[in-house]
């Protein structure tokens, strides 16, 4: 298992996410706190807070997965010391 974080910047790339990990074997979770919904799921990744990234767990990290979500995939966000909400290193 691996976890990563993911960012979309657009509609389209979630969209085009779900299609490259569907094929795919294996669990794929998204997480933001105690908010949890397949990776998979269109409905359930647009009631998630998109404007900042996203933590994806990959239970089987195979490297055709690890291929199919590279071009998603972002360093680990901190906080900020002045608004404390998330930005991207």
């Amino acid at each position: 298992m691996r976890t990563v974080y993911v960012y979309f910047s657009a509609v389209m790339e979630v969209k085009r996410f779900v299609e490259s990990i569907s094929p795919l074997d294996g669990d794929f979770d998204l997480i933001d706190g105690m908010y949890v919904v397949d990776a998979r799921s269109l409905m359930g990744i647009f009631g998630m807070n998109l404007t900042k990234p996203v933590q994806l767990r990959v239970h089987k990290d195979s490297e055709k997965a690890m291929q199919a979500i590279e071009s998603f995939i972002v360093d680990k966000p901190v906080a900020t010391a002045d608004a404390g909400s998330p930005r991207v290193v």
